[in-house]
């Protein structure tokens, strides 16, 4: 079971420059936050899918970083996120010796959540929130390179 994630810009990928991002809150729906495996486990394909305009349909590779816009409901900052190796369905005549690799399925991620300095123990000093079901939701940007391939 993985994370909600729900794309709250338009269903456009807002352009800054030679960058983009899509806005997005991940909601922990009692999903296990794992710290050695990367912290909370959430999907991006939909938010990567329907962000996208028409022309353009971004890609796990480009996806270069996270922008948090505030701390989780519990006051941890969302942070280091890491992209997992996409899959992706079969379309028909598609070729991956052309670099074809047919429509995105799945992109897994994770993202640490981390304290900022309160007095409470899993709060002080960048601690990372204590693993077990998470019920942490938040804000942030993630942004991409328009065929940037993680440069």
């Amino acid at each position: 079971m993985a994370a909600t994630v729900t794309v709250s810009l338009s269903g456009q990928v807002t352009p800054l420059a030679s960058l983009a991002a899509i806005k997005v809150t991940i909601g922990g729906n009692s999903v296990s936050y794992t710290s050695t495996a990367g912290g909370l486990a959430f999907d991006l394909a939909n938010a990567l899918i329907t962000a996208g305009p028409q022309d353009y349909t971004p890609s796990p590779t480009d996806v270069i970083g996270w922008a948090p816009l505030g701390l989780s409901t519990s006051g941890f900052l969302p942070m280091t996120l890491a992209v997992g190796t996409a899959t992706y369905t079969a379309v028909a005549g598609a070729s991956t010796q052309n670099g074809e690799l047919g429509t995105l399925a799945t992109c897994p991620c994770t993202i640490k959540l981390v304290g900022i300095g309160s007095a409470t123990t899993n709060h002080s000093g960048l601690g990372e929130i204590v693993d077990g079901a998470c019920t942490e939701s938040f804000t942030g940007f993630v942004l991409l390179t328009r065929g940037g391939h993680n440069s």
